[in-house]
């Protein structure tokens, strides 16, 4: 049975074992355009085993942490140190070359894309801009969020003017902050406040579809979720359901069909899970030196059935050969 069928004979078993179709969550249709980076349709099925692919380092990425694709398949990866662009290169050994896009040093975190800006988070929660329409591009530091003392994951928001940051896993308080910019220069912020501060313990990583927010998490009673939170009609934050439970703790994770893509940072593996939180299809433990994002490819850089992972290594070691790179995980011929 291809893994396609497979998934969704498993997921509605599941559902229709509890004589109720109301909590599942096979089914991902949304309103709303997708974050940017998540809307992509394989090829063909990628490579989710030890067995059926091979990993090629394909860049140097101090603190390897967060990636984005925009729209025109430019790939833009966050580091401990800087924010690089992706480039193709005939003349690099790996066939591809990392650019900084910041002549200033930070510890890089999420990324976001609205329109032709992209956004940067930066660990002591400052937001850096810089403009895809010009050439170089430069990122620049553009405000400080006073509620952001420990940034990560950053997702834009559906209306296209807003943007979501985790504060977290350390830091203070554990909380998703709400940032609204500017209509008339989106690289302005207007104001910033809390927008979720409960049933939220140890985020990490943030995704968007349509108007609902997929976070990971840890509590008491796991040490990886994924958790789900809707943007309602009037912009506040709904009631905050759990997803999926592991036992290993997962970063960033992003989309393939109706399932996720997830990483896991203290197992070293990367997995399909279903949304449902089934584990489809894994790598074995210890394959990547604590991967932190998993996105699927996009041309031109890549094919739609690559993988590409930001390998991390070590957390604030930026110089070593533990982690420290992007890989390009590509299925057998």
């Amino acid at each position: 049975m291809r893994l396609s069928a497979m998934r969704r004979f498993v997921q509605l078993a599941l559902c229709l074992s509890t004589f109720s179709l109301a909590g599942c969550f096979f089914s991902f249709s949304y309103t709303s355009a997708d974050s940017s980076g998540n809307n992509v349709t394989p090829s063909g099925e990628p490579c989710f085993t030890s067995t059926c692919g091979r990993a090629i380092t394909i860049a140097t990425i101090p603190d390897a942490e967060n990636m984005i694709f925009s729209s025109s398949g430019r790939l833009f990866v966050s580091g401990g140190l800087n924010v690089y662009e992706i480039t193709a290169s005939s003349g690099a050994a790996t066939g591809y070359i990392a650019t900084p896009l910041s002549s200033t040093q930070c510890n890089f975190t999420g990324l976001a894309i609205i329109q032709t800006t992209l956004f940067a988070g930066c660990f002591d929660g400052s937001l850096w801009t810089a403009s895809l329409a010009q050439s170089p591009v430069t990122l620049v530091r553009s405000a400080s969020i006073p509620d952001v003392t420990a940034g990560n994951g950053l997702v834009d928001g559906p209306d296209g003017l807003s943007l979501y940051w985790i504060n977290g896993p350390s830091g203070m308080v554990p909380k998703i902050v709400k940032i609204n910019l500017n209509s008339l220069n989106i690289t302005g912020v207007v104001s910033s406040q809390v927008w979720l501060s409960s049933n939220i313990s140890f985020p990490n990583g943030l995704q968007r579809k349509g108007s609902v927010l997929f976070f990971t998490d840890s509590d008491s009673n796991s040490l990886g979720r994924i958790k789900r939170v809707n943007i309602l009609p009037g912009g506040a934050a709904g009631a905050v359901e759990n997803l999926a439970a592991f036992d290993s703790l997962p970063d960033d994770i992003s989309f393939i069909d109706n399932d996720f893509i997830v990483p896991f940072y203290s197992s070293g593996k990367v997995a399909r899970v279903s949304a449902l939180g089934l584990v489809l299809q894994s790598t074995d433990n210890n394959s990547f030196q604590s991967p932190s994002q998993v996105r699927l490819g996009r041309p031109p850089l890549f094919n739609t059935s690559d993988l590409i992972i930001t390998e991390k290594g070590v957390v604030g070691d930026n110089a070593s050969s533990v982690g420290n790179r992007l890989t390009l995980y590509r299925k057998n011929n």
